[in-house]
């Protein structure tokens, strides 16, 4: 059957349903402060993001961040990242074809990357001061995806809470040997967004997908625009009514939204119609979906 995992954030586990009923398959528990989520079932590998367990209010000032790996059934756990080197991991994307590991850390300010066997860690973008950490609000980085076309990373900075100061960058996958506090290749495509989370890339037609936790009424929204070489156009809000959107995911026909009312929400790209599929008990925030293949 095919299957939709999300992060159940405060309950600390990744729960693993049957994409129709929603039926509890399995579970992989103590899976940290979750936050991003990607799924690898040729190596029968799932790779997470944890915020860290030092919270002050909606703040995690202190560096003990990570990423983690597992087979699908939640065996063999591995830290990826950590012990210091990430304040807050949020979105998470996989270069399936390169095993690379792609990755925003909030507090830190930066965009990250690591070898699917944690090797090869290093910092592609770093925004604020690093003698001030954790870094200002407005250089904070939390979505992000890869535009393989042109060898691009876009992320986004999501900005003060419900402060309309949020934007999307975009900046070349490789730094080449360069200072990613001194890139020169840094692109804002959209600026004075509401409050900017998750980012999908449709490579195929060439759209930005990203979910808004902001002020409404453009806030709290599913969005897209139209990609190219010279930026971002036709900026559209497709959906609203989300409670502190987060977590974004496309299978087929369909956009899987999560937010932090438990509830998991399907967008028909076609109809252009928002559904609420199921509610839970917990804070969701990242989501994925794989085929029918078992892995109990």
């Amino acid at each position: 059957m095919d299957t939709i995992i999300y992060l159940n954030l405060f309950e600390s586990k990744i729960v693993f349903a049957d994409k129709n009923s929603y039926e509890t398959l399995w579970e992989i528990k103590d899976a940290g402060a979750t936050d991003g989520i990607q799924v690898d079932e040729a190596n029968g590998k799932i790779y997470w993001t944890d915020m860290g367990r030092y919270w002050v209010g909606d703040v995690l000032p202190k560096n003990d961040g990570a990423v983690w790996k597992a087979d699908i059934d939640g065996k063999n756990k591995t830290l990826l990242v950590g012990n210091g080197d990430i304040y807050t991991g949020k979105q998470l994307c996989l270069d399936h074809e390169a095993q690379v590991l792609y990755f925003c850390d909030r507090e830190g300010g930066r965009v990250l990357s690591c070898n699917t066997d944690g090797s090869n860690f290093k910092t592609l973008v770093s925004r604020g001061r690093r003698d001030s950490l954790p870094v200002d609000i407005l250089d904070q980085c939390v979505g992000i995806t890869l535009d393989k076309k042109r060898r691009q990373i876009l992320w986004t900075q999501k900005g003060p809470s419900k402060g309309g100061l949020g934007a999307i960058f975009r900046c070349g996958m490789e730094i080449n040997g360069g200072d990613p506090e001194r890139r020169d290749d840094i692109e804002v495509l959209l600026d004075k967004l509401p409050e900017p989370i998750d980012l999908y890339l449709d490579a195929e037609n060439d759209i930005l997908y990203w979910t808004d936790r902001g002020k409404e009424p453009e806030g709290n929204s599913l969005n897209k625009a139209k990609l190219d070489d010279s930026g971002l156009s036709n900026y559209q809000i497709i959906a609203t009514g989300f409670k502190e959107a987060i977590g974004l995911e496309r299978d087929g026909d369909n956009l899987y939204i999560a937010d932090l009312s438990g509830a998991l929400y399907k967008f028909s790209l076609s109809t252009g119609t928002l559904k609420k599929d199921h509610q839970t008990d917990g804070k969701i925030t990242g989501l994925t979906v794989m085929n029918s293949k078992s892995y109990l």
